[in-house]
């Protein structure tokens, strides 16, 4: 392979409260540069793959791809959300295996190379870091809500999906009327005296389910489930009694919300990069017979009410089989709330740079042997 252009992006130290390791970032933009040579001016990228993606049917850049050098080689692991080849807008997301608070991390963009027409994404390995389940959720059509490492995919219900503009990127938005997002019943299960934890964004327009995973029948079962109870968002474990751990919160803004579960039972609650609380404790299995949900009851559900759904617009929904660090989740939120060029979190992008080598110039003189 050999790209022909490479743009340098860096990540601020200032962002990275402390060094992390095998971290993925959001990075996203629209430029001309990685558009698609012949269809947007100025394009630089050579092919696009169509099958691409979480998915695997999203239009990805074949020859664009991330890592440490600006030649293009030893790649970090990357999955593309989204990209539009006549403008050069793209959603990507990046494993750094090193990210740095004392120094800003170098990140460079190789692209443009026509022998590469397959994309370059090992999306599942985007993911390799503690994930057991990633949900962009920025489907527009179909019933799939795709998970990223492509073994806990979600069913959209109701009216879903409604595609509007997310917190990065694209979000599924419910109007409260019975919309939900409903995953298998023995999904994001964890057994007693163990992490897990889920992070995701909510524009709440009212207090109430954001997501579940309770028992249908009584029995040995415990729950999990996180909700607005006005004017608290509260995550809390119920094994005989609700163990929670809440903060006030407000309506119509969006928030980024991390909650751990520590094998020491706290339940830690985190608002928009800081943990607000942390008085809550179970160390319960969290082993229900009704699948989790998003945006209703997962109880309702598997009984077969009709459920009860938040309005409210949910984006980037994670789940994790380890709890994170404060800094952890400092620096994600950083990320994630500042995601293009020239933030808080990026350096400004720089100038499209050339790889191009040219070909010594052969004169008469040099073919005849006179030089």
């Amino acid at each position: 392979m050999a790209y022909g252009y490479y743009s340098k992006i860096e990540v601020k130290a200032t962002a990275v409260s402390e060094d992390q390791e095998n971290f993925p970032v959001a990075l996203t933009l629209t430029d001309a540069r990685f558009g698609q040579d012949g269809e947007c001016e100025g394009g630089h990228v050579e092919n696009v793959d169509t099958s691409g993606g979480a998915s695997t049917t999203l239009t990805v850049p074949a020859d664009i791809v991330v890592g440490p050098n600006s030649d293009g080689s030893s790649n970090w692991d990357h999955e593309v959300v989204s990209y539009s080849a006549s403008t050069g807008q793209l959603e990507i997301w990046f494993e750094i295996l090193g990210l740095s608070s004392t120094v800003n991390t170098d990140c460079y963009l190789a692209y443009g190379d026509d022998s590469v027409t397959t994309s370059q994404e090992d999306v599942e390995g985007t993911w390799s870091n503690g994930y057991d389940g990633v949900f962009h959720l920025g489907e527009s059509t179909g019933s799939t809500a795709h998970d990223s490492l492509g073994s806990a995919n979600g069913t959209y219900e109701g009216s879903l999906p409604t595609s509007v503009s997310g917190a990065i990127g694209n979000s599924q938005s419910s109007d409260g009327t019975g919309d939900y997002i409903e995953f298998g019943t023995n999904d994001f299960e964890y057994a007693s005296n163990s992490d897990f934890a889920i992070s995701f964004w909510a524009y709440l327009n009212e207090y109430g389910r954001i997501y579940s995973k309770r028992y249908l029948n009584s029995g040995g079962y415990n729950q999990f489930r996180v909700r607005g109870g006005d004017p608290d968002l509260v995550a809390e474990i119920y094994d005989g009694a609700y163990r929670r751990s809440s903060t006030a919160v407000s309506l119509d803004e969006w928030l980024h919300v991390h909650v751990n579960r520590k094998a020491d039972g706290t339940i830690e609650l985190a608002v928009n990069g800081s943990i607000e609380d942390s008085s809550g404790s179970s160390t319960a299995a969290i082993n229900t017979d009704a699948a989790a949900v998003l945006f209703a009851d997962s109880r309702e559900v598997a009984q077969g009410d009709p459920p009860v759904s938040c309005e409210e617009d949910l984006d980037e929904v994670f789940m994790m089989s380890t709890a994170r660090t404060a800094s952890w989740i400092s620096t994600s939120y950083q990320n994630q709330n500042a995601p293009s060029p020239d933030g808080d979190f990026w350096t400004a992008l720089g100038a499209a740079q050339s790889l191009y080598v040219p070909r010594p110039r052969v004169t008469f003189a040099r073919m005849i042997g006179f030089v």
